[in-house]
């Protein structure tokens, strides 16, 4: 016979124990032992639910590389998995009788698979709460993952915030003085405009975001006017270069013609046989370089995002000319300029050609211009120090490197 935990027992202090009491007694005390063990696991397992919530919730709304996030959401896959057929062993045992393991697995018995099996809940309930505990600590682990393998746009130090310290991270990506992957977490968290490359562009977004003291949003709007930018040249504006001075050392002025409100750029200069980039300059903005692939990167920005004023030279190229150059064009490719939000424009090859060049280096001088240092000993090229250049019409020039 079986007796409800519900049943109401009327003992008093002369009530004499019977059989029949002592039995109704220890089964009232055995289904609420097992009711209590039920809602002990059913709620454990809820938390782990809710922690899966969490977890998802992180995968779905911060910033990974596609890498983690994958990975992230086959672990939460699994687990939610497991979570699920955990519940139902839970479920079912408690009902004592089970169609499938606490794995979710079809039932075997003797080698053979059967369609389910009786089975006594508090027997089960060991394996259950061990299966809780393993699952719940895999769980934890894994909201602990989606928030430190999180990366927010244009925190490049991953320390949470968006400081100085990113904004010179990410120039030095753009200029190349640091290697990275695109499918390194630093990319992802550089590449804050989201168009697949390390440019100009998020070097602007970050100096705003600095200055306005603002995070940025997980993922920004996509803007046409980028596509246009990055699919082809299109007007976007132009470069112009005018070269002064005479001799071996000479200054090549860039000012870039748009009606766009520019606030930097990036671009490679491709210098002939016999030219050298000795240092860019700007009187608005900084101006950084290195060379890649052969030719000189300069980008030229600032933090506050100062807008490069139309047609007046917001950069200086000193170059240095020896006696091996041979008149060809000076030239600026993949020239890219960012306005304030981080859009990035590409701009047309400009050339610095000979006639409006380098014209005061004659071919006369090419051959018969020396140098020799302070001692008067001939060099082949300006050192470090004290140069002197003697031209080939007796002229002298001297050159502090």
């Amino acid at each position: 016979m079986n007796y409800s935990a519900n049943t109401n027992y009327n003992l008093t202090e002369n009530s004499a124990p019977t059989p029949y009491t002592i039995n109704a007694i220890k089964n009232a005390i055995d289904i609420m032992e097992e009711q209590c063990a039920y809602y002990n696991a059913q709620t454990s397992i809820s938390i782990i639910q809710t922690d899966l919530g969490t977890a998802l919730s992180n995968i779905d709304n911060l910033g990974y590389t596609a890498t983690d996030k994958s990975e992230l959401a086959s672990i939460h896959t699994a687990l939610e998995t497991n979570t699920d057929n955990l519940y139902v062993y839970n479920h079912n045992a408690q009902r004592g009788y089970v169609e499938k393991d606490i794995e979710g697995n079809k039932i075997v018995v003797d080698g053979e698979e059967v369609a389910g099996k009786a089975v006594v809940y508090m027997e089960e309930y060991p394996a259950i709460m061990d299966k809780v505990t393993e699952i719940s600590k895999q769980v934890t682990a894994l909201v602990k993952d989606t928030e430190d393998r999180s990366w927010i746009k244009g925190d490049v130090d991953h320390n949470g915030r968006i400081t100085v310290a990113d904004y010179d991270a990410v120039r030095q990506m753009v200029l190349e003085i640091v290697d990275y992957s695109e499918t390194d977490a630093k990319f992802y968290a550089a590449d804050v405009n989201e168009d697949g490359f390390v440019n100009i562009g998020d070097v602007t977004q970050i100096g705003s975001k600095i200055m306005e003291d603002k995070d940025f949003v997980k993922k920004p709007a996509a803007r046409a006017t980028r596509a246009a930018g990055t699919a082809g040249v299109v007007d976007n504006g132009s470069l112009s270069m005018m070269a002064e001075g005479s001799g071996m050392e000479q200054t090549i002025r860039l000012a870039v013609d748009t009606r766009k409100a520019y606030v930097g750029g990036q671009f490679d200069i491709a210098l002939p046989a016999g030219v050298r980039l000795m240092s860019v300059a700007s009187s608005s903005h900084d101006a950084l370089m290195n060379m890649v692939d052969g030719n000189a990167r300069v980008l030229v920005c600032n933090i506050e995002n100062t807008e490069i004023a139309a047609g007046q030279t917001f950069v200086e190229l000193n170059v240095e000319v020896s006696s091996d150059y041979n008149g060809e064009d000076i030239e600026v490719v993949n020239a890219q300029f960012a306005t304030n939000d981080g859009t990035v424009y590409r701009l047309a090859k400009a050339s610095l050609p000979t006639p409006t060049g380098l014209t005061s280096l004659t071919t006369t001088e090419k051959v018969a211009s020396k140098v020799y240092s302070a001692g008067g000993m001939l060099m082949n090229k300006i050192k470090k120090g004290l140069n002197i250049i003697v031209n080939s019409d007796g002229t002298t020039k001297k050159v502090v490197k």
